[in-house]
């Protein structure tokens, strides 16, 4: 597999994204980005309390 390439830029909430190296002609940003932004997804109002993050985007706390 080729290594490949995304730009994220981060200006306070807005995210854009630009496809660099490795991606085929036609490849849209937002298609390819939204496959990585899933798994880092910003989650809202998790305190400080111990807690973990399932697969799917669910917060457990722990303590």
């Amino acid at each position: 597999m080729a290594n490949k390439e995304i730009i994220f830029t981060f200006d306070g909430t807005d995210i854009s994204v630009e496809l660099g190296k490795g991606f085929r002609s036609g490849s849209r940003a937002e298609v390819e980005a939204d496959k990585y932004l899933k798994g880092i997804a910003v989650k809202d109002k998790v305190s400080h309390k111990p807690h973990v993050h399932t697969e799917s985007g669910q917060v457990i706390y722990t303590g």
